[in-house]
């Protein structure tokens, strides 16, 4: 059990916790936008390879990437 001895101890561990929160969620972010890149370069290979069907490359979720930057943008924000 942690013991606080005061107010300013208090917060530092309120704001310590809020500070892991937002890079737990940046991670889960950030590996979002890594799935989404791995899938655009499976489909550009696929097409410089000749295998991919025509018109796959807007198969990719295009709203993706801008849901990303939102996000990414709202914790900065604070």
């Amino acid at each position: 059990m942690l013991k606080v001895q005061s107010c300013d101890e208090m917060l530092q561990v309120v704001q310590a916790l809020l500070a892991q929160k937002l890079l737990r969620e940046e991670c889960g972010v950030l590996q979002d936008r890594v799935h989404h890149l791995e899938a655009q370069n499976a489909l550009l290979q696929a097409a410089r390879r000749g295998d991919g069907a025509p018109g796959s490359l807007h198969s990719l979720p295009g709203t993706l990437g801008h849901q990303v930057g939102f996000r990414l943008k709202t914790y900065f924000y604070l």
